[in-house]
């Protein structure tokens, strides 16, 4: 799970998912290998790949013109890591990160949203 969270911000996540759910739910720890039945959160001030069903953790690195988009990021090398063994759904969200990664997935064999057929913007 990808979220966009404030540097500062202490996420309660993992606990308030382990109760709902009987997965097992962890924030990620560099080169963990992705197991079925699994929740994994990207930890604060991170950026997240997979490569060879590994997720990989760097710095967050802001751009010049002052935004980072992990979601972009992260459904990018999901496509070309996994291609068509993937899944990828945004839940909501005002902003376009996720919409580049999005299109590349989708082009790799799957794509899903959390919106309504008619409100899907790719």
């Amino acid at each position: 799970m990808v979220q966009h969270l404030s540097p500062d911000y202490k996420s309660l996540m993992v606990e308030l998912l382990s109760k709902k759910t009987k997965m097992s739910v962890q924030r990620v720890e560099d080169g963990l290998e992705v197991m079925a039945n699994c929740v994994y959160l990207i930890p604060p001030k991170k950026n997240m790949t997979i490569f060879h069903g590994k997720l990989y953790l760097k710095d967050q690195v802001i751009s010049n013109r002052g935004i980072n988009l992990p979601i972009d990021l992260f459904f990018k090398s999901l496509a070309e890591d996994q291609t068509d063994k993937s899944i990828g759904i945004i839940l909501s969200g005002t902003g376009s990160d996720g919409m580049q990664g999005g299109v590349q997935h989708q082009g790799a064999g799957r794509y899903g949203d959390g919106a309504d057929r008619g409100e899907r913007q790719i």
